[in-house]
């Protein structure tokens, strides 16, 4: 009878061990794990839409700004901006792209279309990755500075970023 009380208690004390190893070893640290994963998702739905409220109005601002510089004519058109929250970066990111039709001022020459096309940071107000490039007769791309980056490169360095 002795033999079978201890290891019932024997057993019990297995059961109990296990249960708590269970219990501290995998069943806390998941349930630790899952609150973490949903205030991390709620996070960034919050970051998310004040991205996208904060990129419209940077966007409506720096549009109001071009246009009222008189630098530009009624042939700037823009794009609807694409808005991103940057979790590596901590920063909303927001592309810009706007269109000029350009008319020669010579006589008989072909007109051409300036395509300008930047990723800024509206936090830090900074242009992370920038192109200018014109549409020539036929489709063909040529970079407005010699120097720049080409819109291949450019779409590489802003599909990167977006998708940080």
């Amino acid at each position: 009878m002795q033999k079978t009380l201890i290891a019932l208690a024997l057993t019990l004390v297995c059961v109990a061990a296990t249960a708590a190893t269970y219990y501290y070893g995998r069943y806390l640290p998941r349930l630790h794990e899952a609150e973490l994963a949903e205030k991390r998702r709620k996070t960034d739905l919050e970051n998310a839409q004040r991205c996208n409220k904060d990129a419209s109005k940077f966007w409506a601002d720096l549009r109001k700004d071009y246009m009222s510089s008189g630098l530009f004519g009624p042939t700037l058109n823009w794009n609807d901006p694409d808005m991103h929250f940057s979790k590596q970066l901590n920063t909303c990111l927001v592309e810009i792209t706007f269109k000029q039709w350009v008319v020669p001022a010579i006589a008989g020459a072909e007109g051409r279309e300036l395509i300008n096309q930047a990723v800024y940071d509206i936090y830090s107000n900074r242009v992370i990755v920038s192109v200018d490039y014109t549409i020539e007769k036929g489709g063909e791309e040529k970079p407005l500075f010699p120097l720049g980056m080409d819109s291949k490169k450019y779409s590489a360095e802003k599909d990167k970023l977006f998708s940080e």
